[in-house]
């Protein structure tokens, strides 16, 4: 029986190509770019390929890369930290000087994600605790520790900067940087009136083309910390009270505005209204308060099951830190090129523009991903970890409609990455013969849409490893 179990999985193992040469074969890939690994973990062999050298965009599996090396080079206990620091003395209650937010990338400040959303009441205690009834100055969100340059990362189309889901990288984040836009929706052909916003935020400027019409073909455009947002297309008519959602415009201003706010109503006196700084004021300051951040294992799971770009973006910017500040984007390249090339993995002809994948221009192949996903399940201290930050087949995250109700559902877990041009996976196969195997699976310009290309993949993956439970 043992003989015939073995003797079945190595024939399987032969037939494994099969699948992907049919994927790959199949008219709607005729012009597709594609890279494709397997690899069973137990013995790191290929069990199946397709061009697993070829560059192809990431979309959001690039994640892997981003917060497998955040985890390894960091540790799952590492926390963000943001400082409350005074430039001046205080006496009888009174600060002579200003009070300064120093950032370094936090992305749980207010977040509703991962963290405490109402945190200002202690920033207020501390402030309080510290003496301080009085500020005769004024508030300061200090932005110095990323380079402002590079607040949208390389590679960003126009029509995703200003988006809630790209709203550029700061070193103090708010509320997950994320603004909601209230309108009134009325008759087909009519503009969309502004109501509000959500977080108020003072002096923004609406330059307003949204239009009532069919479809939901929307977009909210404008520079960070920049207050001018244009807003264009159509959304949907006769709704009344609508909404749609956009990033904040300056998150660092808007931080300070609110801790200004919250310290005025519970009586401290402000003499001068909240500002930001993107160049470090070099005065000689006095921490008063460390404001420690959730757990990066925390952080991590939120990054990597909802495919959040702001958590991987910030996260990728700290990683460039351990060579400099301010912090350029090319740190934290030369930072994660390094981290793998000690580990004896070659990221030397990979292109990374940002940590999230909404750069068209971020390329890997195949392979890189499952060197680094081998890396994690077979040397990494922190694999539990690592697993538990996944989506699950069928179950969790980005993954909860992937091979749900197959017998793979539960099996899979993985990272999903899906632009208008791109689908791809990467991760593990839990299958059914009781091996793991890593994989990515990346198809970009296929002559299909992106649904239909995951439904290809999923059939693939499907047929390829359900077929190893029915022989054995």
């Amino acid at each position: 029986m043992l003989c015939f179990l073995t003797y079945s999985v190595l024939c399987l193992g032969q037939n494994f190509q099969t699948y992907v040469d049919a994927f790959c074969g199949h008219k709607s890939m005729q012009s597709a770019n594609i890279s494709i690994l397997f690899r069973d973990l137990s013995d790191d062999s290929t069990i199946a390929s397709y061009r697993p050298n070829a560059a192809v965009p990431t979309a959001s599996t690039i994640k892997v890369l981003t917060t497998a090396t955040a985890l390894e080079s960091l540790g799952p206990d590492f926390c963000f930290q943001t400082f409350l620091e005074t430039d001046g003395t205080i006496d009888n209650g009174v600060l002579h000087g200003n009070l300064y937010i120093r950032g370094t990338g936090d992305p749980t400040l207010g977040s509703e994600q991962v963290g405490n959303a109402d945190f200002l009441p202690s920033w207020v205690k501390a402030i309080k605790d510290a003496g301080i009834k009085r500020i005769a100055g004024r508030i300061i969100a200090d932005a110095s520790f990323y380079d402002p340059a590079e607040a949208i990362p390389y590679g960003w189309v126009h029509e995703d900067i200003g988006n809630f889901y790209s709203g550029g990288v700061y070193p103090l984040c708010f509320k997950d940087n994320v603004m909601t836009i209230f309108l009134n929706s009325g008759s087909v052909g009519t503009k969309a009136q502004i109501l509000s916003t959500e977080p108020y935020i003072p002096d923004i400027e609406f330059e307003n083309y949204f239009v009532c019409g069919t479809g939901r073909d929307w977009l909210v455009s404008g520079e960070p910390y920049s207050n001018h947002r244009v807003l264009s297309g159509c959304i949907v008519p006769n709704k009344g009270r609508w909404s749609v959602k956009a990033a904040i415009p300056n998150p660092p201003l808007l931080l300070a505005q609110n801790l200004n706010a919250a310290l005025f109503a519970s009586g401290v006196k402000i003499d001068s209204s909240a500002i930001y700084v993107k160049v470090s004021q070099h005065s000689d300051r006095h921490l008063i308060y460390t404001y420690t951040s959730p757990a990066l294992s925390e952080i991590l799971r939120e990054t990597n099951q909802q495919s959040n770009n702001m958590y991987a973006e910030q996260i990728f910017r700290y990683l460039g830190s351990a060579i400099k500040t301010p912090v350029l984007i090319s740190d934290c390249v030369d930072f994660e090129k390094n981290f793998w090339k000690n580990r004896f993995i070659d990221l030397y002809s990979a292109y990374i523009y940002d940590g999230s994948g909404l750069s068209p221009q971020d390329v890997l192949s195949g392979k890189m991903l499952v060197d680094i996903l081998t890396y994690m399940a077979k040397y990494s201290a922190n694999k539990d970890v690592w697993f538990s930050t996944l989506p699950i087949s069928g179950q969790s995250g980005t993954l909860k409609g992937f091979l749900a109700g197959t017998p793979l559902e539960g099996r899979v877990i993985a990272k999903s990455g899906t632009t208008s041009r791109v689908k791809a996976y990467a991760g593990y196969i839990n299958a059914p013969n009781g091996h793991t195997y890593v994989f990515a699976v990346m198809v970009n310009n296929a002559s299909v849409k992106s649904r239909v290309v995951q439904r290809e993949i999923a059939k693939m993956i499907e047929d390829m490893f359900c077929h190893v439970q029915a022989t054995n």
